[in-house]
């Protein structure tokens, strides 16, 4: 399922441009930017007028609806009005009417609709695809939908065809979040008990038997059953006895398992290759595996041979031949050799789109490459990434650094990319020059370009919610 809620990003704040007084800004976002007048909602929508505006301010569509998310890559945008939802291109050109209760974006051809507190699908030219009788939408998976019909699941394809039939209780679930277990099958909840569907032919790939299932990797997925857990392969055959007390999933040929309280590892045909004497493990990952014993981390190759010994209060998995490590109560980088890449003085260390770590010394914040050299050259009260560039906070104002740890615009700033902290449509929302009023402060309002170009659209008057902006 695709929606996006836009609301909770929002940076609740007013923008004064010519005589007009916006009550929120949204994003940059194909071209244009969602903005309100008038009275409050609620404590996330500001303004009851909605429309857009480019990007030099000016009015591009009329605010006229009651609330207006930001348009979608392919030229379409929903929008409300009189608590109905449409859908509307960038002349304000209406094409799907102003008629439904809600509406889920799928893709620019597709969309999820709610008429009558029922669920169906239409197309861009409001065509009913999939009728709308269907009682509850709960999401898309591997481009199928999955409704609710007379209290039972079931999934359809984007023509309206069943897949999976109407009968099934529930889909496996894990943190409120639906599972898709790999690309052919889905985990489905019926009687309280677990099985397996095909989504290509909506066969029963198992009975509903298990007690609790887990994904299939390496063609194998982990399922209890009467309190022990085994495996099965994609065909539903029980590969690997339930013998285990619990399983971790295969990932290099290897799975670990537990049994009377200690770890050891099976191979895809149940064959024991490292014996149970470990306290905790983790999965093979880069043919190394963190384990535990009397207390303290260290790793082992497929062989069982220790590769860095156990010392370490805490460690990672390794990811490109590094593992952050956790020694007295300090962490620093290590690669597979044990070297130290990065010494252990530090208070914790976050990796940052696979590529950078963030360091966090005596509660400031700093940058450093996968290598450990560090990018930025001091410490900040925060640090947050935007794309391949680095946003800093330092008493409340704010720089942005590129991947070299190089400012790209000289000017400090009042704010940098609101609540997302992050480029839209290669943009970034910034706040600038700001001043005290006798009841507010004013601060000039622009987006910013991935090279430092700041394009100044007008001037935000900010109503008593700074906090937003320092999150």
């Amino acid at each position: 399922m695709k929606k996006n809620f836009f609301i909770i990003w929002f940076c609740i704040v007013r923008l004064v441009f010519s005589t007009t007084t916006y009550e929120q800004v949204g994003e940059y976002s194909n071209g244009l930017i969602n903005v309100s007048i008038g009275k409050k909602q609620n404590d996330f929508i500001y303004g009851d007028k909605w429309g857009y505006i480019d990007i030099s301010g000016k009015i591009v569509i009329p605010l006229v609806y009651q609330y207006a998310y930001p348009f979608e890559k392919d030229g379409f945008a929903i929008v409300k009005k009189d608590n109905k939802f449409g859908v509307i291109d960038k002349r304000n050109n209406i094409y799907i009417g102003l008629n439904y209760e809600d509406i889920y974006y799928l893709d620019g051809n597709r969309f999820v609709v709610k008429l009558n507190d029922k669920y169906g699908l239409v197309d861009i030219n409001n065509k009913i695809i999939i009728p709308i009788k269907y009682e509850e939408y709960l999401g898309e998976i591997n481009e199928f939908l999955c409704f609710k019909y007379k209290e039972k699941i079931g999934l359809l394809n984007f023509s309206g065809d069943t897949i999976v039939p109407f009968k099934y209780d529930n889909l496996y679930e894990d943190k409120g979040s639906w599972l898709n277990f790999n690309s052919n099958t889905i985990a489905i909840k019926n009687a309280n008990k677990y099985g397996f569907i095909d989504l290509k032919t909506g066969r029963e790939v198992t009975q509903f038997i298990y007690d609790d299932v887990w994904k299939f990797s390496e063609g194998l997925a982990p399922v209890l059953k009467n309190g022990k857990w085994g495996f099965i392969d994609e065909s539903g055959e029980e590969k690997i006895s339930f013998s285990y007390d619990y399983v971790g999933s295969f990932n290099n040929g290897l799975a670990a398992v537990l049994q009377n309280k200690k770890w050891g590892f099976i191979d895809k045909r149940g064959k024991i290759k490292i014996d149970f004497k470990y306290d905790e493990a983790h999965k093979f990952q880069e043919n190394f595996c963190a384990v535990k014993t009397n207390g303290k981390w260290g790793f082992i190759d497929k062989n069982d041979n220790i590769i860095i010994e156990s010392k370490y209060e805490e460690v990672t998995n390794f990811y490109g031949g590094r593992s952050i490590i956790m020694l007295n109560g300090k962490y620093g980088i290590i690669d597979n050799k044990g070297k130290l890449l990065l010494k252990v003085i530090y208070d914790s260390i976050e990796i940052l789109n696979n590529d950078f770590y963030k360091l966090k010394k005596e509660g400031k914040f700093s940058i450093a490459d996968f290598k450990g050299n560090l990018v930025l050259n001091e410490y900040f009260d925060n640090v947050f990434t935007a794309s391949n560039n680095f946003i800093t906070v330092n008493n409340s104002l704010y720089k942005i650094f590129d991947s070299k740890g190089k400012l790209i615009n000289l000017k400090s700033f009042f704010n940098i990319g609101g609540l997302t902290k992050d480029y839209n449509d290669g943009y970034i929302l910034v706040l600038f020059d700001q001043k005290n009023e006798k009841k507010h402060v004013l601060s000039k309002f622009g987006f910013m370009d991935i090279n430092g170009n700041v394009n100044t659209v007008g001037l935000l008057k900010i109503n008593n919610v700074m906090n937003y902006f320092e999150m």
